[in-house]
Protein backbone atom coordinates (compact mmCIF):
# COMPACT_ATOMS: atom_id res chain seq x y z
CA UNK A 1 0.00 0.00 0.00
CA UNK A 2 1.76 3.14 -1.15
CA UNK A 3 0.47 6.90 -0.49
CA UNK A 4 0.35 9.64 -2.20
CA UNK A 5 0.62 13.36 -1.24
CA UNK A 6 -1.72 15.55 -2.87
CA UNK A 7 -1.54 19.31 -3.51
CA UNK A 8 -4.56 19.38 -0.98
CA UNK A 9 -2.60 18.19 1.83
CA UNK A 10 -4.65 14.96 1.89
CA UNK A 11 -3.71 11.13 1.40
CA UNK A 12 -4.53 9.38 -1.38
CA UNK A 13 -4.38 5.78 -2.11
CA UNK A 14 -2.27 4.48 -5.15
CA UNK A 15 -4.74 1.24 -5.60
CA UNK A 16 -8.46 1.23 -5.40
CA UNK A 17 -8.20 -2.51 -5.14
CA UNK A 18 -6.16 -1.84 -1.39
CA UNK A 19 -8.82 1.27 -0.81
CA UNK A 20 -11.88 -1.76 -1.32
CA UNK A 21 -10.06 -4.20 0.85
CA UNK A 22 -9.62 -1.86 3.49
CA UNK A 23 -13.20 -1.25 3.92
CA UNK A 24 -14.33 -4.75 3.11
CA UNK A 25 -12.41 -5.39 6.90
CA UNK A 26 -13.84 -2.55 8.30
CA UNK A 27 -17.67 -3.58 7.41
CA UNK A 28 -17.79 0.08 5.98
CA UNK A 29 -19.58 0.09 2.89
CA UNK A 30 -18.16 2.03 0.00
CA UNK A 31 -21.10 4.75 -1.06
CA UNK A 32 -22.10 3.94 -4.51
CA UNK A 33 -22.04 7.34 -6.60
CA UNK A 34 -24.20 5.78 -9.34
CA UNK A 35 -27.32 5.57 -7.32
CA UNK A 36 -29.70 8.65 -6.90
CA UNK A 37 -32.34 6.97 -4.27
CA UNK A 38 -31.89 9.82 -1.54
CA UNK A 39 -32.11 12.86 -3.82
CA UNK A 40 -35.35 11.22 -5.76
CA UNK A 41 -37.07 10.19 -2.54
CA UNK A 42 -36.18 14.16 -0.91
CA UNK A 43 -37.79 15.61 -4.42
CA UNK A 44 -40.62 13.29 -4.32
CA UNK A 45 -41.44 14.10 -0.70
CA UNK A 46 -40.45 18.29 -1.52
CA UNK A 47 -43.14 17.60 -4.14
CA UNK A 48 -45.95 15.76 -2.42
CA UNK A 49 -45.78 18.24 0.68
CA UNK A 50 -45.93 21.22 -1.74
CA UNK A 51 -48.77 19.93 -3.85
CA UNK A 52 -50.47 19.11 -0.36
CA UNK A 53 -49.33 22.58 1.26
CA UNK A 54 -50.74 24.89 -1.81
CA UNK A 55 -53.76 23.14 -2.34
CA UNK A 56 -54.56 23.11 1.82
CA UNK A 57 -54.08 27.10 1.39
CA UNK A 58 -56.25 27.33 -2.20
CA UNK A 59 -58.77 25.48 -0.79
CA UNK A 60 -58.60 27.60 2.33
CA UNK A 61 -58.75 30.70 0.39
CA UNK A 62 -61.62 29.22 -1.89
CA UNK A 63 -64.02 28.91 1.18
CA UNK A 64 -63.59 32.15 1.72
CA UNK A 65 -64.64 33.48 -1.63
CA UNK A 66 -68.16 32.27 -0.80
CA UNK A 67 -71.11 34.62 -1.50
CA UNK A 68 -72.16 34.66 2.15
CA UNK A 69 -68.77 35.44 3.51
CA UNK A 70 -68.19 39.15 3.67
CA UNK A 71 -64.73 38.80 5.52
CA UNK A 72 -61.73 41.02 4.84
CA UNK A 73 -60.55 40.87 1.41
CA UNK A 74 -57.52 42.60 -0.35
CA UNK A 75 -54.77 42.06 -2.94
CA UNK A 76 -53.03 39.54 -0.35
CA UNK A 77 -56.10 36.76 -1.20
CA UNK A 78 -55.20 36.67 -4.60
CA UNK A 79 -51.78 37.44 -4.45
CA UNK A 80 -51.63 34.50 -2.12
CA UNK A 81 -54.13 32.16 -4.60
CA UNK A 82 -51.96 32.79 -7.29
CA UNK A 83 -48.38 32.21 -5.62
CA UNK A 84 -49.38 29.16 -4.35
CA UNK A 85 -50.81 27.91 -8.39
CA UNK A 86 -47.54 29.13 -9.46
CA UNK A 87 -45.53 26.76 -6.75
CA UNK A 88 -47.91 23.67 -7.86
CA UNK A 89 -47.30 24.64 -11.13
CA UNK A 90 -43.35 24.67 -10.78
CA UNK A 91 -42.92 21.58 -8.76
CA UNK A 92 -44.97 19.57 -11.99
CA UNK A 93 -42.97 20.97 -13.92
CA UNK A 94 -39.95 19.18 -13.76
CA UNK A 95 -42.15 16.12 -13.77
CA UNK A 96 -44.01 16.89 -16.86
CA UNK A 97 -40.90 18.47 -18.83
CA UNK A 98 -37.52 17.91 -19.30
CA UNK A 99 -35.52 21.37 -20.26
CA UNK A 100 -32.65 22.36 -20.11
CA UNK A 101 -31.95 25.93 -19.05
CA UNK A 102 -28.45 28.15 -19.34
CA UNK A 103 -27.58 28.49 -15.48
CA UNK A 104 -27.84 32.29 -15.45
CA UNK A 105 -31.80 31.77 -16.18
CA UNK A 106 -32.13 29.56 -13.18
CA UNK A 107 -30.33 31.72 -11.26
CA UNK A 108 -32.73 34.63 -12.22
CA UNK A 109 -35.52 32.46 -11.87
CA UNK A 110 -34.72 31.65 -8.09
CA UNK A 111 -34.14 35.07 -7.69
CA UNK A 112 -37.88 36.09 -8.62
CA UNK A 113 -39.12 33.14 -6.75
CA UNK A 114 -37.58 34.19 -3.76
CA UNK A 115 -39.21 37.47 -3.63
CA UNK A 116 -42.34 36.17 -4.52
CA UNK A 117 -42.27 33.59 -1.80
CA UNK A 118 -40.91 36.53 1.05
CA UNK A 119 -43.96 38.63 -0.39
CA UNK A 120 -46.09 35.33 0.06
CA UNK A 121 -45.01 34.48 3.64
CA UNK A 122 -45.36 38.70 4.24
CA UNK A 123 -49.27 38.39 2.86
CA UNK A 124 -49.65 34.87 4.69
CA UNK A 125 -48.77 35.95 7.88
CA UNK A 126 -50.84 39.47 8.00
CA UNK A 127 -53.58 38.16 6.13
CA UNK A 128 -54.14 35.43 8.39
CA UNK A 129 -53.61 37.09 11.32
CA UNK A 130 -56.54 39.80 10.20
CA UNK A 131 -58.71 37.27 9.58
CA UNK A 132 -58.61 35.86 13.49
CA UNK A 133 -58.44 39.04 14.87
CA UNK A 134 -61.61 40.62 12.62
CA UNK A 135 -63.26 37.04 14.19
CA UNK A 136 -64.11 36.23 10.51
CA UNK A 137 -66.82 33.94 10.67
CA UNK A 138 -66.22 31.82 7.43
CA UNK A 139 -62.52 31.42 8.74
CA UNK A 140 -63.56 30.61 12.48
CA UNK A 141 -66.65 29.02 12.21
CA UNK A 142 -66.80 27.10 8.91
CA UNK A 143 -63.24 25.92 9.09
CA UNK A 144 -62.06 26.06 12.75
CA UNK A 145 -59.21 23.69 12.44
CA UNK A 146 -58.12 24.59 9.47
CA UNK A 147 -57.77 27.87 10.64
CA UNK A 148 -56.00 27.24 13.61
CA UNK A 149 -53.38 25.14 11.78
CA UNK A 150 -52.92 28.51 9.32
CA UNK A 151 -52.51 30.65 12.48
CA UNK A 152 -49.63 28.42 13.97
CA UNK A 153 -48.19 27.60 10.79
CA UNK A 154 -47.89 31.38 10.15
CA UNK A 155 -46.24 31.77 13.13
CA UNK A 156 -43.68 29.09 12.69
CA UNK A 157 -42.79 30.07 8.67
CA UNK A 158 -41.65 33.16 10.17
CA UNK A 159 -39.42 31.93 12.74
CA UNK A 160 -38.09 29.33 9.84
CA UNK A 161 -37.36 32.65 7.67
CA UNK A 162 -35.80 34.30 10.20
CA UNK A 163 -33.67 31.26 11.38
CA UNK A 164 -32.39 30.99 7.37
CA UNK A 165 -31.92 34.61 7.10
CA UNK A 166 -29.49 34.64 10.21
CA UNK A 167 -27.80 31.05 8.86
CA UNK A 168 -27.09 32.94 5.56
CA UNK A 169 -25.57 35.56 7.77
CA UNK A 170 -23.54 33.35 9.50
CA UNK A 171 -21.97 31.67 6.55
CA UNK A 172 -21.28 34.90 4.21
CA UNK A 173 -19.62 36.37 7.57
CA UNK A 174 -17.35 32.81 8.14
CA UNK A 175 -16.65 32.50 4.68
CA UNK A 176 -15.57 36.12 4.74
CA UNK A 177 -13.43 35.18 7.39
CA UNK A 178 -11.91 32.50 6.42
CA UNK A 179 -10.80 34.47 3.14
CA UNK A 180 -9.26 37.30 4.96
CA UNK A 181 -7.97 34.53 7.08
CA UNK A 182 -6.11 32.94 4.21
CA UNK A 183 -4.90 35.62 2.90
CA UNK A 184 -3.34 36.87 5.92
CA UNK A 185 -1.77 33.33 5.79
CA UNK A 186 -0.56 33.57 2.64
CA UNK A 187 1.25 36.69 2.68
CA UNK A 188 3.26 36.01 5.76
CA UNK A 189 4.64 33.20 4.23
Amino acid sequence: MTLKYSKKHDFKFNSSKIYHKLLKKSHIQAPNLHSNNVSLNTGFFTILFTLLWNGIIIYYLRTLENETCKCFRDWRHNFMKNIAYLNITLSLLPLIINIKYNKYFLLLLGIIIIVLNAIYVYSFYTYIGILNTTKCSCALVNEPHLNDLLYYYRNSIVAFYILGIITILIGINVSFSMKIHNKKFTMHL
